[in-house]
């Protein structure tokens, strides 16, 4: 297995597995070989599953804290986050889903995971998950 990081487009979607369909069919499409993609999403239940699979942008627009804090005024603190792979072979497409229903978004900004430097301590309720991975 080859880790090569390629520019893919990016299609606008709430549907995390639309997107990862479409990611890993254009990561074929250019490399022409068997590939493996993936996508994440951050789901808000007091924001109906918001900001979803956006969340990169908000981490790399308003930041971490700020993100963090959209659930302060809802008494709703609970959030799924999800992680979609997909794997396409030129013939067979296949989708391998993971999730984590939580609460309470904590800042630790040395806690690092799949959603690319999000850090933060994502409180299951059993445990605290210090890495997404």
């Amino acid at each position: 297995m080859h880790i090569k990081k390629i520019d893919l487009d990016e299609i606008q979607s709430t549907d995390l597995d639309e997107i990862v369909k479409h990611k890993v069919k254009q990561a074929y499409d250019i490399l022409q070989k068997p590939v493996l993609v993936e996508d994440v999403s951050l789901e808000f239940n007091a924001l109906g599953g918001l900001p979803g699979p956006f969340i990169k942008f908000f981490v790399d627009g308003p930041g971490l804290e700020a993100t963090a804090k959209l659930l302060d005024s809802f008494a709703d603190k609970t959030a799924t986050a999800k992680c979609t792979f997909g794997y396409f072979d030129g013939t067979k497409l296949q989708l391998f889903h993971g999730s984590l229903n939580g609460r309470d978004l904590l800042p630790n900004h040395a806690v690092m995971g799949v959603m690319d430097g999000i850090g933060y301590l994502f409180q299951t309720g059993l445990v605290d998950l210090l890495e997404l991975s």
